[in-house]
């Protein structure tokens, strides 16, 4: 999630005058609130990238590392599939202003995660059918609750980003 973070804040450097970052974060809001619209209402679904992630894993799961270091990098390339949470993340994280902002918000998003993910892979086959359903509701409603506040009041996400 870091390197994800470092490679939006750096993005986001270029641009550096106010009006222009004040539309990007506005451009960051309408982007994480249709990426909530389209999970929340599944019009068109990622078929695709099932097809891409199963070919992408037949081809590189003999390059990866055997043991422990192998859940590592898996770990690494979970952050790269579609979730609205880590999507919206990356929104706050591309109106950032600078790499290094970009770094730590998504360090910090991928520590502050971490404890629930582990829960969810070792108890999450426990969940019943309703309770997935609901927690599925939660990366959606994160990204639209991102996209309205980056539209209504960025300053709110992005402490420099002011009307």
């Amino acid at each position: 999630y870091a390197l994800l973070g470092v490679s939006a804040g750096a993005l986001s450097m270029l641009f550096t005058i106010k009006i222009v970052q004040l539309s990007l974060a506005q451009l960051a809001g309408i982007l994480a609130i249709l990426a909530g619209i389209w999970q929340l209402l599944p019009l068109f679904p990622l078929r695709w990238s099932n097809r891409l992630y199963s070919k992408l894993g037949t081809y590189f799961s003999p390059l990866l590392p055997q043991g422990m270091a192998r859940f590592f990098f898996l770990g690494m390339l979970n952050g790269i599939l579609p979730c609205g949470m880590v999507a919206s993340a990356l929104v706050v994280s591309l109106a950032s202003q600078s790499w290094q902002h970009g770094f730590f918000y998504m360090l910090l998003f991928g520590v502050g995660t971490f404890p629930l993910m582990l829960l969810a892979s070792v108890f999450g086959f426990y969940l019943s059918a309703r309770s997935r359903s609901v927690l599925s509701w939660l990366g959606p409603a994160y990204a639209l609750l991102v996209g309205i506040l980056l539209l209504l009041r960025p300053a709110a996400v992005l402490p420099d980003c002011t009307h």
